[in-house]
């Protein structure tokens, strides 16, 4: 059977919200008779720029007591953290805070946050007769604390840390997706394909599917086509701005009499 393919490449604007775009459809892309269409991912081109401490997700301040002054509070700025890039900020501003110890060569710190890879959780070090206190906002939960936990001693975290935020899997979802070849949790749904990533934060990624996977197509002509990210629960996943660019396969079909 002849099949008539067109290769889409569809572009992110370039503005904030390029997790969830849509783009029309300038030629005409339709089937007559007993044809149809069917579409697959070929290539995405995005960054791992989401991040896991915001403002907006409320887990960007780290409260610390040096055991002499008030509690002091450090903003975070947003970002995508891993524990060693949290690690290093917090020790940052404890140092411009005056909140290190001088007396040590290298210069040393009282509060140090490391991976345990064996347990899969965070493990702080407190010394000096400082504490660490979960008291505005939920970093606790990202590093598998207690919203009650005050830290005065070193070991693990009570819960595995989870710096994903519940991150299980990133799905690439498209308007023009027949949501009966696509089912999400047993329900139809628009799902085109999905992943997770590997590569470090801020990193460029390069997703290329093992087998290209054809799905049916919902519409006899497309004008525009909405490409949008979520998580596994449907949460928009907000790159912040960087580029995605998708390189999708478009088929035309013919229906085969079965008679």
């Amino acid at each position: 059977m002849q099949v008539e393919e067109t290769l889409l490449t569809l572009k992110s604007d370039g503005k904030s919200k390029t997790h969830d775009f849509t783009t029309r459809v300038n030629i005409p892309l339709r089937t007559e008779g007993d044809e149809y269409f069917e579409i697959c991912i070929d290539k995405i081109d995005l960054w791992y720029s989401w991040d896991n401490i915001s403002a907006a997700r409320g887990n960007n301040k780290f409260v610390y007591n040096n055991g002499v002054d008030a509690d002091k509070t450090i903003t975070i700025p947003d970002g995508n953290y891993s524990i060693g890039g949290l690690n290093a900020y917090i020790q940052a501003r404890m140092k411009a805070n005056g909140d290190s110890n001088t007396a040590t060569t290298p210069e040393s710190f009282y509060v140090i946050i490391t991976p345990n890879i064996n347990t899969n959780r965070v493990y702080m070090t407190v010394t000096g007769g400082f504490t660490v206190k979960f008291t505005d906002g939920t970093l606790y939960s990202l590093m598998g604390f207690n919203e009650d936990d005050e830290i005065t001693t070193s070991g693990d975290a009570p819960n595995v840390a989870d710096f994903l935020n519940g991150l299980s899997s990133v799905l690439f979802r498209c308007s023009i997706v027949d949501g009966y070849s696509s089912l999400l949790d047993g329900t139809a749904s628009d799902v085109l394909g999905s992943f997770f990533p590997v590569s470090a934060p801020s990193s460029h990624i390069t997703y290329i599917p093992r087998n290209l996977l054809y799905l049916r197509v919902n519409q006899n002509y497309i004008s525009d086509i909405r490409m949008h990210i979520t998580d596994q629960n449907g949460e928009a996943i907000d790159f912040n701005g960087e580029p995605i660019t998708y390189f999708l396969r478009l088929r035309k079909m013919k229906r085969v009499d079965e008679t």
